[in-house]
């Protein structure tokens, strides 16, 4: 087994927040993982539809909650209608109440993450997520 390598993965990130956008799209980008990124719902089903096009997936979702128009929970509702399966979805999100992080997880959330999170922390997270998934395929 080969333990320096390097696990990369296609992540989207849906965030209202352009500034967090942008500074997540470049520490994840410069970990290696390919980025895209998505601030309002019509964004989020225009990035699904490309990738559906292109016959890829996302191995990764990461998703705020407090979003103008449909809230995250929303996003989420959604996702698991348009995706089978539902790729790892990350709550990243400012909302720390334990509520919302049952609610999320009820939902279908992989990890629950409050703002602000360490980029050693994000690392990790994908870290985590992506050897789990590289471990499911064999």
């Amino acid at each position: 087994m080969l333990r320096n390598t390097k696990i990369t993965g296609n992540l989207l990130l849906i965030d209202d927040d352009a500034d967090l956008l942008q500074l997540l799209d470049v520490t994840l980008t410069r970990l290696g993982h390919r980025v895209t990124t998505a601030s309002s719902w019509d964004e989020v089903v225009s990035r699904l539809n490309e990738t559906a096009g292109a016959n890829k997936s996302y191995d990764i979702i990461f998703l705020d909650l407090m979003m103008p128009v449909r809230t995250g929970f929303d996003v989420l509702r959604s996702l698991k209608v348009l995706l089978y399966p539902l790729p790892p979805v990350v709550v990243l999100t400012a909302l720390s109440g334990i509520e919302h992080a049952v609610q999320a997880l009820e939902l279908g959330a992989t990890k629950y993450l409050t703002k602000p999170v360490s980029r050693d922390k994000l690392a990790e997270t994908v870290r985590e997520i992506l050897q789990g998934k590289q471990k499911s395929r064999f």
